[in-house]
């Protein structure tokens, strides 16, 4: 995704280079999401069990997760750019790493142009260049409610989701 002033391959006039961060399916963040609740929830349900109290692990799971990815969504991390589901990218979400920035020789400005896939729209542009710019604010963008991360995620996810869920289970008797 490119980075360089506004966001944007057309006004590059005046640049030498062209900064760019990676984009990365949002797999390989929800799999840290993933690790940080489960390891929670491994203490909680052995505290629950200890005290002879039921825990609903799948309950808890899903919302705990949901919860996450909501707060991923709403730009509340300032170094990530949470990339809604977009047919270019397989209807999956996407994430930007913003910090992770780097740069080619303008010179290769042609070669992107060519293999773009997407352009960011309006407020999106101005979203991700506020933030590369300063890393704290929030433009009101669309995100999802929380009920509907929860059965998203369940259902795009089905195997994290399942593996979590047995490694909470199996951890915790």
């Amino acid at each position: 995704m490119i980075v360089s002033n506004s966001c944007d391959l057309q006004r590059l006039n005046s640049k030498t280079v062209i900064s760019f961060v990676p984009i990365y399916p949002f797999r390989c963040l929800l799999q840290d999401i993933i690790k940080i609740v489960t390891k929670k929830l491994i203490s909680q349900k052995k505290k629950h069990e200890r005290e002879g109290r039921d825990y609903d692990v799948e309950s808890v799971l899903c919302s705990k997760v949901a919860e996450l990815i909501f707060s991923e969504a709403n730009y509340a991390r300032k170094y990530t750019f949470f990339i809604s589901p977009l047919e270019e990218f397989d209807n999956i979400p996407s994430t930007a790493f913003i910090q992770d920035v780097r740069s080619i020789n303008k010179e290769y400005k042609e070669r992107l142009l060519e293999y773009r896939i997407v352009s960011l729209k309006s407020p999106w542009r101005e979203k991700l260049g506020y933030m590369v710019g300063n890393l704290y604010n929030r433009v009101a963008t669309y995100s999802p409610k929380t009920s509907s991360i929860k059965d998203w995620w369940k259902a795009a996810y089905e195997k994290e989701y399942r593996e979590a869920l047995h490694k909470i289970i199996a951890q915790s008797q």
